[in-house]
């Protein structure tokens, strides 16, 4: 990965190879980001990604194995008991034109994505809600 910071801006360049999640993470944690929202753009592929049942209050997993155009994945940063919490969709391209979405659980570069976190001043909290069965922003 190569990143520059522009005041509350980070542009950032991943590379192929990389995983997705634990690169933004580390670059949060080098930067000391709290709180930020995330776009980006480019390909990945062996991506995981998931579709929480608000009934049930369980996530469903699938992995899509081949290249995808990432279009977008995006979402934002936040913490939870200090540590970096990244909450992430995705929207994939195939080759046939298709889409699928959800939840980020997982992604490596397959070619390059191109990453924007636009930095916001503070933080914020999450806290696990049992009623919602997520980890909800806590702005206490």
């Amino acid at each position: 990965m190569q990143y520059q910071r522009f005041g509350n801006k980070v542009v950032a360049r991943l590379d192929k190879g990389e995983e997705v999640l634990e690169t933004i993470k580390s670059l949060c944690q080098k930067e000391n980001i709290k709180l930020a929202s995330v776009l980006g753009i480019g390909a990945v592929k062996n991506t995981e990604l998931r579709y929480f049942n608000p009934e049930t209050k369980q996530y469903h997993d699938q992995i899509f194995e081949n290249s995808y155009e990432a279009a977008p994945i995006s979402g934002n940063i936040s913490r939870m008991n200090q540590e970096v919490y990244l909450h992430l969709h995705a929207s994939l391209g195939g080759a046939d034109f298709g889409s699928i979405a959800g939840h980020l659980k997982s992604a490596v570069v397959s070619a390059t994505l191109e990453c924007v976190l636009d930095i916001i001043e503070g933080g914020v909290e999450r806290e696990f809600s049992g009623e919602v069965g997520l980890n909800l922003l806590n702005f206490k």
